[in-house]
């Protein structure tokens, strides 16, 4: 071996050790075709400098034939992968356009590894290049002429570069100067190393060849970028992964948070409950007793919602037919006499925002304890007591909600709004701050019927019905 050739096996082993280096990364990824149009640009780099390191190795010139036709070859495909590059890059380059480049080039390749003898190099005429540096530094490239298919490639290439510099300015003018100043570095590298080398081979001044050098400097300068890109994006998923970790860790502390106000909630409340048994027990008029307690019916009705949230893992929103349930048989418990009164309870597993079960809980509180102090009279006769409560959607983003007993029933004319009963005119004001639809009257059988339907709103107030 020369001591031309050992400057071009470092750059071909330094290509190599690229290439490996991101095909390893594009395979973790598989996500940016440019970047494997970078991989096969080093590829092509570095066969193209071990075909030159093994030219520069010869002692005869048509010695070099074999070589010069793998530096042929491989020019064309690396200039292919240059070309794909640009097309990932910019977005400028046709698909059709590339398919053409490609299919122009794969066939100057070809040519180059068929045996079409002088038609690519001619043997029978060397060509020795003397050159002399500074210092007293010489040396000789021993070529062979060049036959009309690979100067014809030579013309394609040169054709190539000038529609790819056409390209990037393109791009550059319609507006990413930034992405565009790499492509014109690259070109500008390229376009003084094919000048340099024609200079030298027309013998206009004595120097080195440059063009393995130039593919050498694009494949390092790429390279980088591609190093420092994977290590901004490594650094910006971590922060990411940090910033993730702590807002999982905020939302825990504020659902904590929100626990524990409900818990608190609670607990005022049935200290507020307990305050009104303890006043009524104190009170020897049944009247006042009696209002006593269905205020304290009413802050229990409250406290449930808080539990309920408290116990569970959504602390925005209610199963409301689970609550519903608990309230009503609280309420019969307390109410129910030697006979008891019995519930029908038919109820879907909807979820509710606490903004609109508070303020339902309260209406089915004054409706279901209404109807145990006024609709079954001792005198009434007929079929055992029963109280009916369904809840179930009645259409999209809606909830109907409806209380039914067999007692005495209301008058035909009865009017929620215009009751004289307190607690009636608590259920016309919250239904109306629910935006509810309020109808009464009596079933098809004897008793009150009361149908409530009302928009449904998740926790984030977007209407909609809740999840079964």
């Amino acid at each position: 071996m020369k001591a031309l050739s050992v400057p071009n096996i470092v750059m071909s082993a330094v290509c190599v050790t690229i290439t490996l280096y991101e095909l390893a990364a594009w395979l973790r990824t598989r996500d940016k075709r440019q970047d494997l149009a970078f991989i096969a640009l080093a590829f092509g780099g570095a066969l193209y400098n071990f075909a030159c390191a093994g030219e520069y190795g010869v002692s005869l010139p048509a010695e070099s034939v074999p070589w010069l036709r793998m530096q042929a070859a491989t020019l064309n495909l690396t200039a292919l992968a240059f070309a794909w590059y640009f097309f990932e890059r910019t977005g400028r380059i046709g698909r059709r356009a590339l398919t053409r480049i490609a299919l122009v080039l794969s066939l100057f390749a070809l040519t180059q590894i068929l045996p079409l003898g002088s038609l690519d190099w001619i043997a029978s005429r060397p060509s020795v290049l003397d050159i002399a540096l500074p210092f007293g530094i010489r040396f000789s490239y021993l070529e062979v002429d060049a036959g009309p298919l690979t100067l014809a490639a030579y013309s394609f290439g040169f054709g190539l570069l000038v529609y790819l510099w056409w390209i990037a300015l393109g791009y550059r003018a319609s507006g990413s100067r930034r992405e565009a100043r790499p492509l014109l570095g690259m070109l500008a590298i390229v376009s003084l190393a094919y000048a340099n080398d024609f200079a030298v081979g027309e013998g206009y001044y004595s120097f080195i060849y440059t063009v393995e050098y130039a593919w050498l400097v694009i494949v390092v300068l790429v390279g980088q970028q591609h190093s420092r890109e994977i290590m901004d994006a490594a650094l910006a998923k971590r922060a990411l992964q940090e910033s993730e970790r702590r807002l999982i860790a905020s939302l825990q502390e504020k659902d904590l948070l929100l626990k524990e106000v409900h818990h608190r909630v609670k607990n005022n409340l049935q200290i507020v409950s307990s305050l009104l048994f303890l006043q009524s027990r104190r009170v020897e008029d049944t009247r006042f007793r009696e209002l006593l307690q269905d205020c304290r019916n009413q802050v229990t009705s409250m406290a449930l919602i808080h539990e309920d949230l408290y116990r569970s893992k959504d602390l925005l929103s209610v199963d409301f037919g689970a609550y519903a349930h608990t309230l009503v048989s609280r309420l019969l418990g307390l109410y129910r006499g030697e006979g008891g009164v019995s519930l029908s309870f038919e109820a879907e597993s909807l979820r509710i925002g606490i903004d609109q079960a508070i303020p339902l809980g309260l209406i089915l509180n004054e409706l279901c304890t209404n109807a145990l102090k006024y609709a079954f009279p001792p005198e009434r006769i007929g079929d055992p007591p029963t109280i009916v409560v369904t809840l179930r959607r009645s259409g999209p983003g809606r909830i109907a909600l409806v209380f039914s007993d067999n007692g005495i029933g209301v008058p035909k004319d009865f009017d929620p709004a215009q009751a004289a009963s307190f607690g009636m005119k608590i259920v016309h004001k919250l239904a109306d701050q629910l935006g509810a639809e309020l109808c009464t009257g009596s079933g098809a059988g004897p008793g009150a019927r009361f149908e409530l339907e009302f928009p449904a709103s998740d926790p984030g107030g977007d209407s909609a019905a809740g999840a079964a």
